[in-house]
């Protein structure tokens, strides 16, 4: 598939997803993986968290953490953290949270203050 074509499949992916029809928005998102930035790569972790697929919302947020965005940080701490699509892993949950954290979410540094509490860890 052409660049161009996968351009067209990204912004139809995120038309989809603001119009909130995540099947769609999920099959465009696909079809552009190769230029899909971390905003679009989180925004199909969320279709896949809507669609009830926590394992493939896990996959993507991922790719979007790896990336630098901040939501998908928070979003695959909260995933170590409560198993979520993933095993439960609270050195990575602190780890992705405090990543979050950095950038400002402040949920992600409430959540990194109660694992510490709980774990013991500073």
């Amino acid at each position: 598939m052409e660049k161009s074509e996968q351009l067209m499949h990204a912004s139809l992916g995120y038309e989809n997803y603001a119009n909130k029809n995540y099947e769609k928005a999920i099959y465009h998102f696909t079809q552009a993986v190769n230029v899909l930035d971390a905003k679009a790569l989180y925004c199909l972790g969320c279709c896949y968290d809507v669609t009830k697929n926590p394992q493939k919302a896990f996959e993507w947020y991922s790719k979007a953490a790896e990336q630098g965005q901040v939501n998908a940080q928070y979003n695959v701490g909260y995933a170590y953290h409560f198993g979520d699509g993933v095993n439960i892993d609270y050195d990575k949950a602190m780890n992705w949270y405090a990543k979050a954290a950095a950038q400002g979410n402040a949920d992600a540094q409430q959540n990194l203050n109660a694992l510490k509490r709980k774990t013991g860890k500073s």
